[in-house]
């Protein structure tokens, strides 16, 4: 078992568009958020490889 640790994990989030027009209202059609930061980064990995990890962080 592997266990990483995460002080400072993050949401990124992605937002899907047809297009991208400049200086014009932007019409989002999808989000999607995605836990990252380089301690979930690595348990995302390992779980990949069909390891065991357990990923810790800080909330507030």
């Amino acid at each position: 078992m592997i266990f990483t640790l995460t002080p400072n994990p993050c949401l990124d989030r992605y937002i899907y568009l047809d297009e991208l027009k400049p200086n014009d209202t932007t019409r989002v059609n999808k989000t999607k958020d995605y836990r990252a930061g380089k301690g979930i980064d690595v348990f995302r990995a390992i779980k990949e490889l069909d390891g065991s990890s357990v990923a810790i962080s800080f909330l507030g």
